[in-house]
């Protein structure tokens, strides 16, 4: 009897985890889902679960860029010769300390790599390589990552889009998760978020406080990859809200129904007007649209005066069940029209619309507009301006209208000067601002801005000797243009794993001993030099590589 009882409480547990997590279709809206991740650094979103309409010909590049734009986001990505279109990084600022889950950090140290948290390239955005060498960008679509860049996968309705910051292994910690979580435990994040993606959209859903709250929740449970289906107490409100609750956006008369509109004798309460008792409305929920019908009316004209004839629009007043319907906020509704009848029972007079008064005329002189003044015509051949130092002299290429005045000024003239021919002379590393001006008599001025970031030197191959047992000793030239230097190890010679970093903070440091090593064990060593600047800092080219092998 006990087995019996036991295997009855088994079934009925399984029936409510269906009933919790349902495999659902959602209506068919032509739309995607798209989310953008950071939750191996335990900081959750970017931007939570968004539904995007989609367009023709959309691939992930397009609504990608649609999405971060409508987010207040932006992308830095360049074309890769492998992939194509490749996103490195995406504007995050004051991003605050990390918190990386305990199973990365495990899969980062199991790769003899460290985390790194001020070797940030630049702190308004989380770019590739930011905290870890293998850090980056990747997606997957319907939780399948392809081998293709976003611009050559297309989007279908219904697809699932996630951006996740990868820490290690060039996706591992993403792909395989949290590997203390039971594959009956993990969470299927990909059909949860189009229920999580509905219910954001859905204002009406929002303003109930009791489903804004499970919304809530619900998003810290995902946005943390040690999150168990468990651990999601609250989705069932969500789930059920999203399935259960139409959301009317439309209300009209009954198909068929001929009392639309009554003529009523003088002196006629509104009481005793026979109106229709019954609407039908037009609902939504994620799975389905359709009709339901709206009954217990109540007729409302806050104007109508029985005894006044003429022409009265009333509207329908009605409770909703909650649980089950919610009238949109702009929802259209019917209009019931009466006509009041004079005392003798003819149709009321004609409703005249007011007379149109002209304005007085002002009897000052209107002060004439100013004519419209056009902008000088003025380009410039190079919009930025990023290289390597060198002492050289760079053409800016400025052409403007016949008789404009040329002024080029250089916000920092350390880093770039200008000569007399308008031209930009390196001076140092850093960045700075060229701000090209050209004004004309009768004319508007014209201002460009030209942005300017002058990296330090590719440092040469340093020098390595291994003279005591598990250390190494590196060195290398001074950079007089540097404020420091990174020095980077591994014992793989193409620095795809197992790589270390060391910073030094002072230009004139040129050696530096790396202790720890594994004996017997070659190693791959490059450098380069560094530039602080504000926001940042700017790196010059990586060296190329010499090798060592450690001393037993």
């Amino acid at each position: 009897m006990k087995k019996w009882k036991n295997y009855f409480l088994a079934v009925i547990a399984a029936i409510c985890m269906l009933w919790i997590f349902p495999e659902h279709t959602p209506a068919a809206t032509n739309e995607a889902v798209i989310s953008v991740e950071k939750g191996t650094l335990g900081q959750g979103y970017i931007i939570e679960p968004t539904a995007v309409t989609l367009q023709s010909g959309d691939t992930v590049k397009t609504v990608t860029e649609r999405v971060l734009e409508a987010n207040g986001r932006s992308a830095l990505t360049t074309m890769n010769s492998t992939y194509g279109y490749y996103l490195q990084g995406i504007s995050d600022p004051n991003r605050g300390a990390i918190s990386i889950p305990a199973f990365v950090q495990q899969m980062i140290t199991a790769k003899n790599l460290s985390v790194n948290t001020e070797d940030i390239k630049e702190p308004q955005y989380l770019n590739e390589f930011d905290y870890t060498p293998q850090s980056g960008w990747m997606y997957c679509v319907n939780n399948v990552y392809p081998e293709v860049g976003a611009a050559s996968t297309k989007v279908n309705s219904g697809d699932v889009i996630r951006w996740q910051f990868t820490m290690v292994g060039q996706g591992q910690d993403l792909k395989e998760g949290d590997p203390s979580i039971s594959a009956n435990e993990k969470l299927n994040r990909d059909n949860l978020y189009k229920t999580m993606a509905y219910i954001h959209k859905t204002s009406e859903l929002m303003n109930r406080a009791d489903i804004r709250t499970a919304y809530a929740n619900c998003i810290n449970v995902l946005g943390n990859l040690t999150s168990k289906k468990s651990d999601l107490k609250d989705y069932g409100t969500l789930n059920l809200a999203a399935n259960n609750i139409g959301i009317i956006s439309s209300v009209d008369f009954v198909n068929g129904e001929s009392n639309t509109s009554a003529k009523v004798s003088y002196g006629t309460a509104a009481s005793d007007i026979t109106f229709p008792t019954s609407l039908i409305g037009q609902k939504n929920t994620i799975k389905d649209t359709g009709t339901c019908s709206i009954w217990d009316l109540t007729w409302k004209c806050a104007d109508y005066d029985p005894q006044k004839p003429g022409f009265y629009d009333f509207k329908p007043v009605f409770q909703l069940n909650e649980a089950q319907y919610i009238l949109k906020t702009n929802a259209s509704l019917p209009t019931y029209k009466v006509t009041v009848l004079k005392e003798n029972g003819e149709d009321p007079d004609p409703v005249v619309p007011d007379p149109i008064v002209p304005e007085p005329v002002d009897p000052k002189p209107v002060t004439p507009q100013e004519p419209t003044v056009s902008s000088v015509n003025l380009t410039v051949g190079r919009k930025t301006v990023n290289i390597a130092y060198a002492k050289k002299t760079l053409n800016l290429n400025i052409k403007a209208e016949k008789g404009a005045s040329i002024s080029v000024k250089s916000a920092n003239k350390k880093v770039v000067s200008i000569d007399k021919k308008n031209r930009a002379v390196i001076c140092g590393t850093g960045k700075t601002e060229i701000t090209v001006t050209a004004s004309l008599k009768g004319k508007m001025t014209t201002v460009l801005k030209i942005p300017v970031s002058i990296t330090p030197i590719r440092q040469s191959a340093p020098a390595l000797k291994s003279s005591k047992s598990r250390q190494m000793t590196v060195s290398w030239k001074k950079d007089t243009r540097a404020t420091g230097y990174q020095i980077m190890y591994s014992t793989d010679k193409k620095f795809r794993k197992n790589c270390k970093t060391v910073n030094i903070k002072k230009y004139k440091t040129t050696r530096c001993t790396v202790k720890k090593l594994v004996r017997n064990k070659r190693y791959y060593v490059r450098v380069r030099s560094c530039k602080k600047v504000s926001g940042g800092k700017l790196y010059g080219n990586w060296s190329s590589t010499k090798n060592v092998k450690i001393k037993k």
